[in-house]
């Protein structure tokens, strides 16, 4: 619509016509020129640039930004007719020269806008559009779920509706039997007192009948002289006189003619006291499927490197978190520090940190916190303008393996324990515990249970660490039962070979516990001699490939002590060959080569306990996820510990990291069976990638709906990302 009155504001005025002093509204713009024209300045326009392409107003998106969009953005919120002209630093908020008039004037650091926009740079503006999209996709999701929502809700309420006159109608049904039965049993009292008066009646009559039979004999007796008939019928009258005197003063007595109804008051008080049927309330999201039924699928799987040139090891990612900008941090546990990466997963920022982290968390837009096994630690850290800023430290007494956040409430795990904390350290409750190891029957190990309300004596808000027990150096002896051999020209150990023993031992008898050597078995491994008695605690290798081939040179292989590897178990005897049979939680018994085993003391074993690993939180808060490396199971814990499911399946051993995503999808890293696997609402297990895809030994897991892409990060240099959209 063209309006050439000059008091109107178009989004797009006519260039030409605006040197004249005429307001008009431009129905066509010219990219080479930069200018908008109205339909007469059109003309003259393209006579004297004949090779100029005008865009119209079918084709805006070819147009500049419009004015109104421009004052828009420039304008202060507060103060419509003033542009932006500060910007504070105390307060980080945009101002006029109003803004700075009343609500400024007591702030230290107010600065130019055209100042700050001289530390843009091109960068900047690619990374604020990419957050700006980052952030449109969120909305989009919401959006779509929302609407998702409606429908949903429709669904829940035609569902509600039916449900109520099902219960309607069960409740008639049930009113419709106690009538019938109500009616049966007057319809019984009624046969029952009829039975009687037609009883009676028969009596009556009966009575009659004699009376009338008597009455006659009487008639034709001679009662002038002595009669023997008369006075038997004399006699006779005078009986059946009192006969019907009895009679009748029992049926006066006992006679029913009237049957009341009385309704039973205890159901009239209970029906008048209902106020409905039933309660109606309104479920939030996810809180009856907190699972999404989704299934990622992962198309395109790519490789990016992590390493720094200053990193010494081989990297361990054990913790993924994403900015709003799309942007990634990353923990990693041997190199000891964290790392910043872009979108396009190349590291532009690092920190080195005081202890190796175990895992991370979300806490803020900005701000994570990173758990730490070996300091016993929550490091709290920001990320401002691709700079890691370390912030305060919380010190516990016990392990912190796992780490999750929930509006102000930090879950962090122990390895036997779920605790609850604040934001700065107090310990609220511990939600659930794996008392096993502190059985000391093997037999009699319990399953893990709800914890109680007194708070675990490992658990307590944070105070100073304690100092953590050293391993004792080995002492080389000699062996007992077993005898080193030089190793031959390439060969990989020292000792013979001896013949497989590959089927566990599932008990420990008596007789067996008698014939255990009196001293203790020692071995020689390479430089090292380690030593071994019944009842001492061992630790397996945490390589797989070497116990695997240690245990193929001598005691047999079986698949099934991939569950032991990297474990704490109980040394029950040394056999006859030098083997150690070792007992581990859950009756699970084995005999295993010795150069596959380390000692370790009581206080170590505990501090290696995984049963309680790592932890994730539901979007809505309601549901916490657990997994326990050490059973290969993950438990689906209420908020007040409640075991809501246990999932064990075959495809997924000795799970490490698990994660959540804000489309409720949870996923699981399976350290053993090297894969990462997606769990459904309905508890089915789908894996997504697998040692074939390049994982091995995957610690951590993290998926942006933004994006679309499952970040798995695992023991090597490489993070992998699969891309499924």
């Amino acid at each position: 619509m063209a309006d050439t009155s000059s008091d109107v504001t178009y989004d797009y005025c006519c260039n030409a016509c605006e040197e004249d002093n005429v307001n008009k509204e431009a129905l066509f713009y010219c990219q080479q020129c930069s200018k908008g024209f109205c339909d007469k300045c059109i003309d003259n326009h393209k006579k004297l640039f004949k090779k100029h392409q005008p865009f119209g107003r079918k084709e805006l998106n070819k147009w500049p930004v419009a004015k109104a969009a421009i004052d828009l953005l420039l304008n202060c919120q507060q103060h419509p007719d003033h542009r932006i002209e500060l910007f504070c630093e105390d307060h980080k908020k945009l101002c006029c020269v109003l803004c700075l008039l009343h609500d400024h004037k007591q702030c230290n650091k107010i600065v130019q806008t055209a100042e700050k926009a001289k530390k843009m740079n091109k960068s900047d503006v690619q990374r604020l559009a990419d957050t700006i999209v980052v952030e449109q996709h969120k909305l989009k999701n919401e959006i779509d779920t929302a609407n998702e929502c409606l429908q949903k809700l429709q669904e829940a309420y035609d569902r509600a509706r039916t449900e109520i006159q099902i219960f309607r109608k069960k409740i008639s049904d049930l009113l419709d039997q106690l009538e019938r039965n109500t009616v049966q049993t007057l319809d019984t009292l009624l046969c029952k007192l009829r039975e009687a008066i037609k009883t009676d009646i028969e009596k009556c009559s009966k009575l009659t009948e004699d009376f009338t039979s008597i009455q006659k004999t009487i008639k034709h007796v001679d009662c002038g002289r002595p009669n023997v008939q008369i006075f038997i019928s004399n006699s006779k009258s005078t009986e059946m006189v009192l006969n019907v005197h009895t009679l009748l003063s029992k049926l006066s007595a006992n006679r029913t003619v009237n049957i009341n109804f009385r309704c039973n008051p205890d159901m009239e008080q209970f029906l008048s006291g209902l106020s409905d049927l039933g309660n109606v309330e309104g479920l939030n999201r996810g809180s009856e499927v907190c699972l999404s039924g989704e299934i990622v699928k992962c198309k395109e799987i790519m490789l990016y490197s992590v390493k720094l040139a200053s990193d010494q090891k081989t990297c361990s990612i054990t913790g993924i978190c994403e900015l709003p900008n799309g942007e990634l941090i990353v923990v990693d546990n041997t190199n000891q520090n964290v790392k910043l990466l872009d979108m396009q997963f190349n590291v532009v920022a690092n920190t080195v940190l005081q202890h190796s982290p175990s895992d991370m968390c979300s806490i803020s837009p900005n701000e994570v916190a990173i758990a730490s096994e070996s300091g016993r630690t929550i490091q709290f850290l920001t990320v401002n303008n691709r700079h890691i800023v370390l912030g305060r430290t919380l010190q516990f007494k016990h392990d912190c393996h796992g780490i999750a956040h929930y509006k102000g409430s930090v879950f962090v795990t122990s390895g036997t324990t779920l605790c609850q904390y604040t934001l700065d350290g107090q310990l609220v409750k511990n939600i659930y515990e794996d008392t096993l190891y502190l059985n000391t029957e093997m037999d009699q190990a319990s399953q893990p249970k709800k914890a109680s309300s007194e708070p675990h004596p490992a658990a307590v808000a944070p105070i100073v660490p304690v100092p953590r027990p050293q391993e004792p150096e080995p002492t080389l002896l000699g062996a007992t039962g077993y005898t080193p051999t030089s190793p031959s020209k390439g060969s990989t150990d020292g000792y013979q070979p001896k013949t497989p023993k590959s089927q566990p031992k599932t008990s420990t008898s008596a007789e067996n516990a008698t014939t255990a050597p009196s001293t203790p078995a020692r071995f020689n491994v390479g430089e090292k001699v380690h030593t071994f008695a019944a009842g001492e605690k061992a630790r397996v290798t945490n390589s797989l490939q070497n116990l695997k081939m240690l245990q193929n040179e001598s005691c047999g292989w079986n698949e099934m002590m991939e569950k032991v590897v990297g474990q704490v178990g109980t040394v029950e005897e040394v056999d006859e060959d030098g083997d150690v049979v070792v007992a581990f939680d859950g009756d699970n018994t084995w005999t295993l080569n010795p150069e596959a085993l380390t000692p370790c003391s009581d206080s170590d074993a505990e501090s290696s306990l995984k049963q309680v690993y790592k932890c994730a939180v539901s979007p809505d808060g309601s549901r916490l996820y657990v997994t326990s490396h050490d059973h290969s199971k993950l438990f689906t814990l209420s908020t007040d510990g409640t075991v809501l499911s246990s999932l064990e399946d075959p495809t997924l051993r000795g799970p490490t990291g698990v994660h959540v995503s804000e489309t409720r999808q949870l996923f699981v890293c399976g350290w053993g069976s090297h894969n990462v696997v997606q769990v459904d609402g309905k508890g089915g297990v789908v894996t997504l990638a697998s040692k074939e895809d390049g994982l091995d030994r995957p610690e951590s897991v993290y998926y942006s709906a933004s994006s679309g892409s499952l970040i798995v990060g695992q023991s090597s240099d490489n993070i992998l990302v699969f891309n499924s959209k």
